[in-house]
Formats: C-alpha cells, structure tokens, sequence
C-alpha cells in the first residue's frame, strides 16, 4: 500500500506552491515528489504515473478526503480517483478529521518541513523540484528511520515492475455535449478544426475530444468536462461533421 499527501510551501518571493508525495506503507520509502503552484487532481495523478512507471502498481493507495483525491464527501467522483480505480489500483480514504490514518505520510511532511528550513527558499518552481529530488534522496538513503530500528527506506524497500499508465482516463466517464463534433488529439495534444490546429498540451495526448463552437469562442470537453476554449473570431467558417 501507498500514501499520497500534498503538502503547502513558499517560494522566495513568498508566493505559494505545493508538493505531492507518495510513500510505500511498509518502508516509508519516499516513491516520488512533484511540485506546481497549485494542488490538483492532475498534479496528484502526475506524481502518481511517475512513481508507478519506476516502481510498479501498488495494491492499494490511503488518501485523507482532499478535493483533489476524492469526491466521496460531496457524493462524486473526481478525476483522480477514477484513474486510479481504472488502474486496477485499490483507493481508501481516511475518515474525515482524522489525518492519524495517514500518519506516516504526515512525519514525512515534518521532516520535510525541518529539513527545507535548513535551505535557502528556492526562487522558481524548476529549483522547488530540484531541491525536492534531493530532500527525496537525503530521506530515503541518507537519513536513518527511528521505525525501521535505524535503517533507512531504501534499506527497505522492494520495487516491483515498472509499469507505464495513461496520461488521463481510457475513456471519459461520461458523454461529451450533445451536438459536439469528435476530433482525436495527436501524441502532442493538437487537433484539427476548420483546417485551423488548437494545442492541448500532451497532457491530453492521443484522447478523443468533443469539440462545441459558441459564436467566437470553441469549447473543448472530454466527456462532459470541459478542457479549454479557444477564441476563434466569428469569421472560421464551421466544417461539416
């Protein structure tokens, strides 16, 4: 079992950005940390994909009820717990207003936060990630764990086999706009409307899309969630389906 936790810090400038990191239950190894101004589904799934393409699939995966990780609360799903779930990947939730359960990720975030103190700020996104990659180094192999009788997570921890998961989910969990034109995105997120090409970024790479036109404006939605619009003016003319 893994857990997932996301944890808030400042750049130099005092601006805010956050850290997604898993850990193995077992070792407390830390599997993988990713930085971005904002704590997001996709940051969370993001952090996810990384550790599972180096380290293989966990069997399960503890969260705390975070927006982010779960609609269960507010009576949905989200993004990230269906991808997660499509990933034949077990996804238990803490109680609400007990973060006890997610216990071992939290100490992570202590130490984290004691060992960050001892650094410079950093002043850009890029450096957060560096010196996070080498806080993750200095936690698993360098920094002796009281649980594990002295040992360090990497002392511990077995990998299993690298596996590489999709980017977003197989297909969407639900149907785009009725009236929407379908267009396939290549492996770098672009399709084609009006013989005009519109960027998703790979994020959104090689998925169907649906695609609305409102006046000057394009609608992009995968199922029913929209994804981006585009202002096209009012002279593209409209292609047949």
């Amino acid at each position: 079992m893994w857990q997932i936790d996301g944890a808030h810090h400042q750049l130099a400038d005092q601006s805010a950005y956050w850290s997604v990191e898993l850990i193995d239950d077992h070792s407390r190894y830390c599997l993988a940390i990713l930085v971005d101004t904002t704590l997001t589904g996709h940051l969370a799934w993001t952090a996810t994909r990384t550790a599972v393409a180096a380290y293989g699939l966990p069997a399960a995966l503890l969260s705390d009820n975070g927006r982010c990780f779960t609609g269960r609360l507010a009576g949905h799903t989200v993004t990230f717990e269906r991808r997660v779930r499509e990933a034949g990947i077990g996804f238990i939730h803490s109680s609400p207003y007990h973060p006890q359960t997610c216990g071992k990720v939290e100490r992570l975030h202590r130490t984290q936060r004691e060992w960050l103190a001892r650094h410079d700020p950093p002043a850009t996104l890029t450096q957060a990630q560096q010196l996070m990659n080498r806080f993750r180094a200095h936690y698993n192999h360098q920094r002796p764990h009281q649980a594990l009788d002295g040992h360090t997570p990497a002392d511990r921890y077995q990998p299993g086999i690298p596996l590489l998961l999709p980017t977003v989910d197989l297909e969407p969990a639900d149907h785009t706009p009725p009236g929407a034109l379908r267009r396939k995105t290549n492996p770098s997120g672009r399709f084609t409307y009006a013989n005009h090409s519109f960027e998703l970024g790979e994020r959104f790479a090689s998925i169907t899309v649906g695609i609305l036109r409102d006046h000057a404006r394009l609608h992009v939605y995968y199922g029913s969630s929209l994804l981006e619009t585009f202002l096209v003016g009012t002279n593209l003319p409209t292609p047949k389906r």
